[in-house]
């Protein structure tokens, strides 16, 4: 209709509506032509379709390793368990040598992945679609490793931690200001991190489940995954 003005969501609310959204961490990896290895930290991740089964993650175009992700033909997803954040940290930092005396495996493909992950999937790409800033990567799933069963690391309010309960204003400042803390260094819009909510997650302190949130705390709702990652 002429003269309606279409609405626009502000996007710092936008941002924190998504850092309310609970998800895993995983980190993908691919070759380039050279057959070097090159990954990312991401949760922007799901399972798409269960036959055939597929999954899809996000990578941000201005990412450094995105052209690799751009022209590879299969690559790798390694679902992280909590304990293994540091990992997460080490592929969220650019410049990093991420593949520096990282303990990796080979998948079923030939891909390098994460040993001891929570589980591997090695996948071979089904389709690229643009989207805003992002490129969305189908991958079709042509093998699985389960590891350990173990509580999975989980991304929430820009951390990757204990508790999934949201800390008063006042704590989280004090936090802020007082107590420093290891995060994912890697920014959202670059290849270190792609994730649903923006901002910085911190790391090094194990997952949990969902609490149930008492009265007069925050508890943002815990929407169904059907993957992660």
């Amino acid at each position: 209709m002429s003269g309606v003005t279409p609405l626009a969501a502000d996007p710092a609310l936008f941002r924190e509506a998504m850092a309310r959204f609970p998800a895993g961490v995983v980190i993908a990896t691919a070759h380039d032509e050279a057959g070097r290895p090159h990954g990312f930290t991401a949760s922007a991740f799901c399972s798409v379709s269960a036959d055939p089964p597929l999954v899809l993650v996000c990578l941000a175009t201005s990412a450094t390793c995105h052209p690799v992700f751009a022209r590879c033909d299969r690559f790798a997803v390694s679902v992280l368990q909590a304990g293994q954040e540091h990992h997460a940290t080490r592929f969220a930092t650019k410049g990093a040598r991420k593949f520096t005396d990282l303990d990796v495996t080979t998948t079923a493909g030939g891909q390098t992945a994460l040993a001891g992950a929570h589980a591997t999937l090695d996948c071979h790409v089904e389709g690229r679609h643009p989207a805003g800033d992002h490129t969305i990567i189908v991958g079709h799933v042509r093998h699985v490793v389960l590891g350990e069963p173990a509580p999975p690391a989980v991304y929430y309010r820009r951390r990757s931690g204990r508790s999934c309960r949201s800390p008063t204003p006042d704590l989280a400042a004090r936090r802020a200001s007082s107590q420093p803390v290891h995060t994912l260094r890697g920014r959202l819009a670059g290849c270190d991190v792609t994730a649903g909510g923006g901002g910085r997650p911190r790391a090094g302190r194990r997952a949990c489940p969902a609490p149930t949130a008492p009265a007069g705390r925050a508890a943002a709702g815990a929407p169904s995954r059907t993957a992660p990652g």
